[in-house]
Parts: structure tokens; sequence; C-alpha cells
């Protein structure tokens, strides 16, 4: 049996670039967690950040 789970997420940086998972507070995702995840994109050599909701 497959079973298959989706969950929200905010994604940013380039498609083929390594991934890293930011972790946000207990209130959710806001403006600041974001504009963290946003910075680590644009680090060299590039990243793509993934914050779960």
């Amino acid at each position: 049996m497959l079973l298959l789970q989706t969950f929200d997420a905010y994604v940013v940086g380039k498609d083929d670039a390594p991934g890293i998972v930011v972790i946000q507070e207990w209130w959710g995702v806001d403006f600041e967690i974001k504009n963290h995840a946003r910075k680590i994109s644009q680090l060299e050599p590039g990243y793509k950040a993934l914050i779960p909701e």
C-alpha cells in the first residue's frame, strides 16, 4: 500500500542547489524566518532552503 502525505512549506533557492531545512519558532513561519531562508539561499555556493509549516 502506497501512502502519500503532503505538508505546507516555504521553499526558496535554485532548483539544482543543495538543500537545507530551516526550523522556525513555535509561532510558525513569519517574515523574519522567511528573510533568514532568503539569506541562506544566497550564501555561496547557493542553497535551497525549505521551511516546513
